[in-house]
């Protein structure tokens, strides 16, 4: 199922009305992928659902767990039900199932996201779910989309020095000034979505084509992949993808007495050798940072590097975590972003105060020094640093989703493993 006419605010409403993972259930290999309780999961430890930092993680690597804020777009300020500054959180009313959505925000610093793995904690108490879907954020890196549908071949005689000589060419029927000599060449050079990247060729072009005309076949493959056409941790930290590459949602049974999952998301070094986007990981957006129901009431469009292009799925903005009954109802679900902030000091104002004071900018631009008085070092790398702000050392050392839009780019320039 392909639905190409879907504008941004289509596909924000269908995110956040119906399940995420049934929109990219039905495009392309579709479907979920199921895994059975591993080493991750332990007994919950509280009566509600929750999402946190898995502190114990860095504990059992010897090192201080990052100083971070999670709040919900609703409010901020910590648990009322736990020693934790995160707020992302909904109860279990037996008597009445069915609780809000959520969005969550996960704060912490910029370069933190090269140096330690993040983990989290997801906890699901006992009765409150038959089933939990998680699924990853993720967007396009790259221009992707779907292949031309029909190829027209045709023979003519070319009359040269040794005599005539049959010749094949293959055009794109609804473009026949396209054309290449052999079938081999089709895909490699009559998809615009197939791209060049030094001397390897990346296909981003999906579905399948036609030839017609003095040969004739059908189902023939663009053969793209999309892990090398997406960024994200759905590329970088997921492990279940569908026949072309794209992030699967996983499935997992609840257990009898609930369950506590521990996942962890790769550093930036793991991930995308370093470099100066942290978008494999961070995914923060500040139009989707409303409450649930401001925002179904004011449809954002999708930036470019979440459309799916022609003929291709939307990515998700957020990473979900679903909680379904046994008919496959959906009880719970709690949205992720994650934001990146720029300074030390911005931060901590905003740290200090519990996520309640707005005017900490996390996303401070500028050359350190003067617009961000508190970094008055250098930074370690110069070579990609000042694109944003014509400087050498700028107070916005890794660029976000958000600095791809600000510089008007239609894709993150990050790198990958």
């Amino acid at each position: 199922m392909h639905l190409p006419g879907y504008n941004g605010a289509m596909k924000i409403k269908l995110f956040l009305l119906t399940s995420s993972v049934i929109i990219v259930g039905c495009y392309f290999g579709g479907g979920f992928t199921s895994i059975s309780p591993s080493g991750s999961i332990s007994a919950p430890d509280a009566e509600f659902m929750y999402l946190d930092l898995n502190e114990a993680y860095y504990d059992s690597l010897g090192v201080e767990p990052p100083l971070y804020e999670m709040n919900t777009t609703e409010d901020a300020g910590g648990s009322a039900r736990r020693e934790s500054v995160s707020n992302c959180e909904l109860l279990y009313d037996e008597e009445e199932p069915a609780a809000p959505e959520i969005i969550c925000i996960f704060d912490y610093m910029e370069e933190e996201f090269l140096l330690y793995e993040l983990s989290f904690a997801l906890n699901i108490p006992k009765g409150m779910c038959s089933s939990l879907i998680r699924a990853p954020s993720w967007h396009y890196n790259r221009p992707a989309g779907l292949g031309p549908s029909s190829i027209t071949h045709s023979k003519s005689t070319v009359t040269g020095p040794s005599g005539p000589t049959e010749v094949d060419k293959y055009c794109l029927t609804d473009e026949p000034t396209r054309c290449v000599g052999t079938e081999s060449e089709i895909v490699e050079d009559l998809c615009s979505y197939v791209h060049t990247e030094g001397d390897e060729k990346v296909n981003c072009c999906f579905g399948t084509y036609s030839i017609t005309g003095e040969t004739y076949s059908t189902g023939n493959s663009w053969g793209g992949k999309a892990q090398k056409c997406l960024g994200g941790p759905g590329r970088t930290s997921w492990e279940a993808y569908d026949d072309d590459g794209f992030p699967k949602p996983i499935i997992q049974y609840v257990l009898e007495d609930g369950l506590r999952l521990t996942f962890e998301i790769g550093d930036l070094i793991e991930v995308a050798q370093g470099g100066c986007y942290n978008t494999p990981i961070d995914n923060y957006m500040e139009r989707f940072d409303k409450p649930v129901e401001e925002l179904m009431e004011d449809f954002p469009d999708f930036p470019t590097f979440l459309q799916g292009g022609n003929g291709l799925r939307p990515a998700p903005p957020f990473y979900s975590f679903e909680c379904r009954d046994s008919a496959g109802e959906i009880l719970h679900r709690i949205n992720l972003m994650i934001r990146e902030w720029n300074t030390y000091e911005e931060f901590f104002a905003y740290y200090d105060s519990g996520g309640t004071d707005d005017t900490a900018d996390p996303d401070v631009k500028g050359e350190e020094g003067e617009d961000c008085e508190y970094e008055e070092r250098l930074p370690l790398r110069t070579d990609c640093l000042g694109v944003l702000d014509d400087c050498t050392t700028c107070c916005n050392d890794y660029l976000d989703l958000e600095d791809t839009i600000d510089l008007g780019l239609d894709y993150p320039e990050a790198y990958y493993r």
